[in-house]
């Protein structure tokens, strides 16, 4: 098991057709901010016996906030504050009492350094698919990143019970946190029971009806990612929340160029309004890019024509489907179950100062956070 940096790049043991290669590879060559311009963080790779993985270092907030996938600042405090806004429009005093409880955490992470933090498998999308680790290679990944990083918490996210119960269990075992992440949504298509939805046979009936056909990878080009990137950024910025990873044209140019993701587009005619890009890892599949023209007539469902499109990948390739966060009504109509997600978090090695933020989150986690979403079916 070792770590490799930029000046190594050429050693990584890739496994043999390693999808995740292209994307990791750019990313400790060019570092992050050519690709995710709101990410500023040290990324590297981490090879076990059968697997290399991201390992992204994170020293101090810089200037600007960093996306939620490389912050708890940003995730707990911003990004909840817009998740609270967005859910919770129902329920006015939730509402106005939420956010200003959540900004009052903001000087004790600040003075905690909470950031200061060493991830596994994070590739700075909003999930991470994880191979399977076994106790030893957990134990000497622990090892290793208390030696390299005797500074900063280590972090695995993008965890659920669903995926990755034996997981969670081992790293509970080594001495990991769990703390809420997020809810999130999985379809195992392998019964074909979302074919017998009523809501599946809307989606196929609209389909059928809708002016727009899928244009492939095949027949796009780099002179395309502005537009792609454009719907992106609509979507996940401008709608849900700016602490999103902040794409770059850049990103998606080379993301087409060099096959980082399975990318199609949604076109009527010449015209591209939407945008689907998955990957699949370790028999999962997840869409990390997903956009729309959102000026378009919501009869036209571009929303549901791009859902059902993964739905049938994900079928027709007999992957289990991560739908991700977001939806929850939609994604639930559609057969998919909800799964706490957790990040699992090590950092007894540390002073008390860093120790607390973590202590808290795992406190507000069982005692707060996830009763609340229960209650409200967030």
């Amino acid at each position: 098991m070792q770590i490799y940096t930029r000046a190594q790049l050429s050693q990584i043991p890739w496994p043999d057709h390693d999808p995740g290669r292209p994307l990791l590879s750019a990313l400790i060559a060019e570092g992050t901010q050519p690709f995710i311009t709101n990410v500023s963080a040290e990324v590297a790779a981490l090879a076990t016996a059968g697997a290399v993985m991201p390992l992204v270092r994170v020293d101090t907030a810089p200037a600007e906030p960093n996306a939620y996938v490389c912050s708890p600042t940003t995730h707990y405090i911003d990004y909840a504050q817009r998740e609270v806004e967005l859910e919770l429009a129902e329920h006015p005093v939730l509402r106005r009492t939420i956010p200003p409880l959540l900004e009052g955490l903001r000087p004790m992470l600040r003075w905690s350094r909470v950031e200061r933090i060493v991830y596994v498998n994070n590739w700075l999308l909003s999930t991470n698919l994880y191979p399977e680790l076994s106790m030893a290679e957990l134990t000497a990944i622990r090892q290793l990143l208390l030696e390299t990083f005797p500074t900063h918490a280590i972090l695995f996210r993008s965890l659920n019970l669903g995926l990755n119960r034996a997981m969670i269990d081992r790293l509970e075992a080594l001495g990991f946190e769990r703390i809420f992440s997020r809810q999130v949504y999985l379809l195992d298509p392998g019964d074909g029971a979302f074919r017998r939805r009523n809501n599946y046979a809307h989606d196929r009936r609209l389909a059928r009806r809708s002016p727009y056909r899928w244009r492939s990878a095949a027949e796009l080009t780099p002179a395309h990612a502005e537009r792609l990137c454009a719907l992106y950024s609509d979507l996940y910025l401008h709608k849900y929340s700016r602490h999103n990873p902040q794409l770059t044209p850049y990103a998606l140019a080379r993301a087409l160029e060099e096959r980082w993701f399975t990318i199609s587009a949604l076109t009527d005619g010449e015209q591209i309004d939407g945008l689907l890009g998955f990957i699949e890892q370790h028999g999962v599949l997840t869409a990390p890019l997903v956009g729309y023209d959102r000026k378009r007539s919501p009869a036209a469902g571009l929303y549901r024509l791009l859902m059902l499109e993964l739905i049938e990948q994900a079928a027709a390739r007999g992957r289990i489907l991560h739908f991700s966060s977001g939806a929850a009504s939609f994604k639930r109509l559609r057969g998919a179950e909800p799964h706490v997600e957790y990040s699992l978090v090590y950092h007894r090695h540390l002073p008390l100062r860093q120790r607390l933020p973590w202590r808290l989150l795992a406190w507000l986690s069982r005692a707060a956070i996830i009763p609340l979403m229960e209650r409200y079916g967030l």
